[in-house]
């Protein structure tokens, strides 16, 4: 394992609105002002990387681990063809853009629903077991050992948010001039991102965007809220755990029904007994439970 020039933290969870109230006061508290500007973004459900750019060329790449160290997986990232091995420092437009000296590019390695079900049925060709789901498609595959094999695999990638960024006077002012900075690097991000002010118009945009999370090409598992104005999340920092200017909202998990096949008694070691259930198996989101 290797360390992160900069703590790679996860997310505080929400599950109600009344959290997100929770988490809009704490906000609007720091920033003395109500109308706070929010990005909303769907929550991919893949596997965590932190990518590290040295003078604009690819150096390192790790995944999230415990946060403060990760796996070192450069050499399967190699071979993900949407990834840059150099940042480019001209835009489509003809533009100059400036490389940082050095940058930790923080964002999600997935797999498709495409290319999921193509794997998949090719494994079947083969008589080989289907991958249950996509994020253990990609979660497996970034960590193979033998790159090759990786290759084959057809991950993508998007990124949205950083690490370690020097120097510090080219940070951007917002995290939407982030993604667009990004994105004239040459390194994939969301290319549409919803935003909304307050709290009002936040829980509005939220209940939009989980209507629309199917119509993504890629899994996901809830929306992400951040602060966009990069100086408040400065101002809001962090805690031992997580940011305090993001939050990922969660939905309701998804239920089936299944059929109680049998209840078995068994008998410990001190004579208690302890009735257990057997049910049919279900499968619910591509995994069987």
């Amino acid at each position: 394992t290797d360390r992160h020039e900069t703590p790679m933290l996860s997310l505080r969870k929400a599950y109600s609105h009344s959290a997100l109230q929770r988490f809009h006061k704490q906000v609007s508290h720091a920033s003395n002002e109500e109308a706070v500007l929010y990005l909303i973004e769907p929550k991919i459900d893949g596997i965590a990387i932190s990518l590290t750019y040295e003078q604009g060329n690819l150096v390192r790449a790790l995944t999230r681990g415990n946060g403060l160290e990760g796996d070192d997986i450069t050499a399967n990232i190699m071979t993900i063809p949407s990834i840059p091995k150099k940042l480019t420092d001209t835009t489509e437009d003809g533009q100059k853009t400036t490389i940082p000296d050095r940058i930790e590019i923080r964002g999600e390695i997935f797999s498709n629903f495409s290319d999921f079900e193509a794997i998949n049925r090719q494994r079947e060709s083969r008589g080989e077991s289907r991958f249950t789901h996509p994020r253990s498609l990609a979660a497996g595959s970034a960590k193979l050992s033998d790159s090759n094999q990786t290759a084959q695999r057809k991950l993508s990638v998007l990124f949205f948010g950083y690490g370690d960024f020097l120097p510090s006077s080219i940070v951007p002012k917002t995290q939407r001039e982030f993604y667009q900075l990004a994105h004239s690097w040459g390194l994939p991000v969301l290319q549409t991102v919803r935003t909304a002010k307050g709290i009002d118009r936040l829980s509005t945009a939220i209940n939009d965007e989980k209507s629309n999370l199917s119509e993504h090409p890629y899994p996901t598992d809830g929306l992400v809220v951040k602060v966009d104005l990069i100086a408040l999340q400065a101002k809001l920092g962090y805690t031992n755990q997580a940011p305090r200017w993001a939050l990922a909202y969660k939905f309701a998990p998804k239920q089936a029904e299944t059929r109680l096949l049998s209840i078995n008694i068994q008998v410990g070691r001190t004579g208690l007994l302890t009735p257990l259930a057997e049910f049919a198996p279900v499968s619910i989101s591509g995994s069987k439970i």
